[in-house]
Formats: structure tokens, sequence, C-alpha cells
């Protein structure tokens, strides 16, 4: 920490912080890039791309745990479970970008009092 002008705490990063404040906004880009064809294009949460996905699953060799889930629950309200992944892989990328801006504003302001 520093003292900035007018005496206020002005916190510092250190490279490992610096490090991880990019990664996470590397992720959450691609979190967002990811969550934005499935949300905007039809072909993952319509065309049945989500479905797919599950079946090629179920095919290749799902934990035996999770077939009976799959198959009775999740095949059966595919579309709605489909817009729940989309949104919230968009919803995710947008936590990831945008709190680094907000985090570090509830840092500086819980750290002046």
């Amino acid at each position: 920490m520093m003292e900035g002008p007018d005496s206020k705490v002005v916190p510092t990063l250190d490279s490992s912080t610096r490090a991880l404040v990019g990664l996470r906004i590397a992720v959450g880009i691609l979190f967002l890039i990811f969550g934005e064809y499935k949300v905007f294009g039809t072909k993952f949460t319509l065309g049945g791309g989500f479905e797919y996905w599950i079946n090629r699953f179920l095919a290749d060799g799902a934990y035996p745990f999770m077939v009976p889930v799959l198959k009775n629950f999740v095949l059966q309200f595919a579309k709605p479970i489909a817009f729940l992944v989309a949104y919230g892989e968009l919803a995710i990328g947008l936590g990831l970008v945008l709190g680094f801006w907000f985090g570090r504003q509830a840092y500086v302001a819980w750290s002046t009092c």
C-alpha cells in the first residue's frame, strides 16, 4: 500500500497479482466468446447442439452414476437446460471480466474505511 494524495490508501499490485488478473480477464474473454456464440446463435440452443454433445458424451462412455441423470433428466429438458448453460456461460464471462474493475473499486472502498 502507498499513501496517495490527500492521504488516501492506493493499493499496489505485485507481479503474481497482475498475472492472476491477466489470467482472470483472459478466461473471462474466452467465456464471453463461447457464451456469445451460444446465446446469439441458435445452433446450440434450438438447433440440437446441446443434445448432440450430451448424446456423444453418453456414447463415448459417461461416468456410470451420470448416465441415468443425463438420459432421464437432462435430455428430457434439453432446450431449457441449453438456455441455462448458454446464459450461465455468458454471465460467468461478464463476471470475470467486469469483476476486475468492480472488485478493484470495492477493495479500494473497503481499504479506505
